[in-house]
């Protein structure tokens, strides 16, 4: 669906008009929901179904589970970025079917001898009959990197975190610069 917002207040079709986006812009509260909505339509033409796990698709020779059907290859999703893993064939036919359907950042990701590869602090392990998927080794890493030292206990001032925005409004041109780098509003 359409998503329309309104000039900026120093622009002369503030009262008068509403604009039309012609793609979603981040910061917009609806933009993340819009982009997976997005990326889920894509994936799907392209042949992948959902998995139970949150961020990770599937990719069958026929239908998940059906006798005769092999699982071919994995994605996983974190916002525009895809890792793509291929089971039994190449990561970059994979890759092809999904880059021609929209602007998505796609890393292709090549197991080692061993069956593993991480993504986004993710672990997946390939074995003969199974896949694990795990974050422990990765959560192992972070505590590792915190210093020793006394854990803060109080809150920052509601105040602290808001301050009054005091710099100038933009010049007309600079405003104009401002809203084509928004995205091509029209």
């Amino acid at each position: 669906s359409p998503t329309y917002v309104r000039p900026p207040p120093d622009h002369p079709q503030f009262l008068t008009h509403l604009w039309r986006l012609q793609k979603a812009i981040y910061g917009l509260k609806d933009s993340g929901f819009i982009f997976e909505g997005h990326r889920d339509r894509a994936l799907m033409e392209a042949g992948w179904t959902k998995s139970g796990v949150p961020g990770l698709w599937w990719k069958w020779t026929g239908k998940p589970g059906a006798v005769g059907s092999r699982l071919i290859g994995l994605c996983a999703t974190f916002v525009d970025d895809l890792a793509i893993l291929g089971i039994s064939v190449s990561p970059s036919t994979l890759i092809a079917e999904i880059a021609c359907k929209g602007p998505f950042t796609i890393k292709e990701t090549h197991p080692t001898d061993e069956g593993k590869v991480r993504w986004a602090g993710v672990d997946f392990e390939l074995k003969k009959d199974e896949i694990r998927i795990s974050q422990s080794e990765y959560l192992q890493s972070l505590g590792a990197s915190v210093p020793e030292g006394p854990v803060p206990s109080t809150p920052l001032l509601l105040n602290s975190r808001d301050r009054h925005d005091t710099s100038p409004p933009l010049s007309p041109p600079a405003a104009k610069q401002f809203r084509s780098l928004l995205g091509g509003l029209a």
